[in-house]
Parts: C-alpha cells; structure tokens; sequence
C-alpha cells in the first residue's frame, strides 16, 4: 500500500479586474491518492482532489473529484484499465445567464478503459522503450445551467516513449 497527498497554491492577478469579483485572492488545492497492488498483477488506486480552475463565466470554480482506477496486467506485454470517476465543479459567485441567476453547480459522471501495449522490452531506439496505447471515455455532466449539461464520448490511440 502506497500513497501520495500533494498541496498547492493558485494565485492569480489580472491587470482590470472584473467588477464585483476578488480575481486576486490565493486559492488553496489538494490531492491524496492510494495505492494498492492487490496481486503482483493487479493494482487499484483511489484518488481524491480540490483545485481551483478558471472560467470564462466566473473568476473561478471548485473542481473536487473522486475516482477509482484498476489497472491489470494480461500478459507480460499486454495492460488494461478500468476507470470511474464522479466529480462536481461549484462555482461560488452567482451568474446570471439567460433569464436565470444562480451559483452554478455542474456533476459529472464518468468512466472509461485502456489498453496497452508494451514494446519490448529488448526493442529500444534511443534509449527509450515505447508502448501503444487505445482508449475510449465516457462522462456526462448535468448542470442546474441547461447549456452546460452534455455527453462526451471520446476515444484516442497514443504511442509513448520512456526514456
């Protein structure tokens, strides 16, 4: 069983702030993971994390997550994943968009699996093995603002080097 927690600071300044929002404040964000290798082929981490982020809406939002990953090794080369993850982002000044005027509050919904593949490991160039990866995610977010309620369905390919 391992873990990690890391801590930071968000500071931000704009040369014209926007009227009735504190732009300038430090913004505290925190993570802590688990780690734990269940077998010799299997390892699930559990993640939690706050963190400010910016907006084109608001001076800024919350964005706080839970999510679980369970990663399994099928053969000597071959590697999967398995990923969930729920997560809200609350924005903490009110917005008015449309006829409404509220603090907006997002919840998204998600999940997704990978696939690896590991080059190797005597095929190196450069000092560097590489493995190929496809993958495919999922996430829905329902927001109490209409406009920002959607579904992302995404799927990409990657080859990684390690040097």
């Amino acid at each position: 069983l391992t873990g990690e927690a890391a801590a930071g600071l968000l500071w931000r300044r704009y040369r014209v702030q926007q009227t009735g929002l504190k732009n300038d404040l430090p913004r505290p964000s925190g993570s802590a993971d688990i780690k734990w290798t269940a077998s010799p082929l299997t390892t699930v981490k559990l993640t939690a994390l706050r963190k400010p982020e910016e907006s084109f809406t608001a001076a800024f939002y919350w964005y706080n997550a839970i999510s679980a990953t369970v990663g399994q090794a099928l053969s000597r080369n071959w590697h999967a994943r398995l990923h969930a993850q729920a997560a809200f982002a609350d924005y903490p000044q009110e917005q008015t968009l449309g006829a409404v005027t509220a603090r907006r509050l997002d919840r998204d919904l998600g999940g997704g699996l990978s696939l690896s593949y590991k080059i190797g490991p005597e095929a190196t160039w450069l000092g560097a093995t590489y493995d190929i990866t496809a993958d495919y995610a999922y996430k829905r977010r329902s927001s109490n603002f209409g406009q920002f309620s959607h579904r992302d369905n995404r799927s990409g390919a990657s080859i990684n080097a390690r040097f």
